[in-house]
């Protein structure tokens, strides 16, 4: 946060205490201030003449917030100048007075804004959002392209997906916008709510990711039946991790449990997929149930 006065934003406000009270009082002065529950506060206290009192350095020597100038009297127009004037010193001035001086009408323009003791800085200073740094790259990206699937996995909520009215592919336009993301991501999963090799430029997707993607993050998770040893040739050497979620030991339970009669051509695709993917590449996926 930043401070905001009259449309203006400053990283902190000064209040300048004018004051010729006695030690304890203008202590108290300051304290107050600085008690405000504005926290972005600064106090110079001036002083009429000579140097600030030994005890109220000795108070406030701890606190950066808090500093002392000493300025001869009849001087403060000419020499508060430079450091009211909003110029030299980035944070915005407020003037209270004390019981010290009325010297606020010789102050040189433009003069800061007057206010008493009593007044809480939240009546004059408000708060604006800084500007949030950009954020890292994510470790882990992983975009969904489909809804579509020609499998009826007892498990997965895709049914309830497809039946939505308003579903559709991702444009692959989108996701070549997400460059920046994929370049630095340390693993990219396509793996998507439906299957990711039923999304009609999946090899354009995997190639974008191949490309770009300065580690080797390309991964996905697919049921197999369109997986071939043809089809991850080109980006075999940037294949993380592909899952095939595979969930049977049998023909019978495979057919049961993943309402598909793909068995045997599952089974070919990983033979062959293998001769293009090492074992580490590739991995088997389960649902115990």
């Amino acid at each position: 946060m930043v401070a905001s006065v009259e449309g203006r934003e400053f990283p902190y406000v000064r209040v300048v205490i004018c004051a010729s009270e006695q030690v304890g009082d203008l202590a108290e002065t300051i304290e107050a201030r600085l008690r405000d529950p504005y926290p972005r506060t600064r106090v110079i206290c001036l002083l009429d003449a000579g140097d600030p009192a030994p005890q109220l350095k000795a108070r406030f020597s701890g606190d950066p917030r808090v500093s002392f100038r000493s300025f001869p009297p009849g001087g403060y127009g000419v020499a508060l100048d430079g450091l009211l004037g909003n110029a030299k010193e980035p944070g915005f001035c407020l003037w209270q007075m004390g019981d010290g001086p009325n010297v606020y009408d010789q102050l040189v323009d433009p003069r800061p804004i007057h206010i008493e003791p009593e007044d809480p800085l939240e009546y004059f200073v408000g708060e604006v959002d800084e500007a949030l740094p950009e954020a890292p790259p994510p470790d882990y990206l992983n975009v969904g392209f489909t809804r579509r699937c020609n499998y009826r996995c007892f498990f997965c909520s895709a049914e309830k997906l497809r039946s939505d009215p308003h579903q559709r592919d991702l444009p692959i336009e989108l996701f070549y916008k997400l460059r920046p993301a994929i370049e630095n991501a340390g693993g990219v999963d396509l793996t998507s709510p439906g299957e990711f090799l039923l999304y009609r430029k999946a090899r354009e997707a995997m190639a974008f990711v191949a490309e770009h993607n300065l580690h080797r993050g390309l991964q996905f998770t697919t049921t197999g039946a369109l997986l071939t040893g043809e089809l991850m040739a080109p980006v075999a050497s940037r294949v993380d991790q592909v899952v095939v979620s595979l969930n049977a030991g049998s023909r019978e339970t495979y057919e049961r449990d993943m309402g598909s009669k793909l068995w045997d051509r599952v089974l070919g695709n990983l033979r062959d997929v293998r001769k293009r993917l090492t074992r580490d590449q590739v991995t088997l996926g389960f649902v115990a149930h």
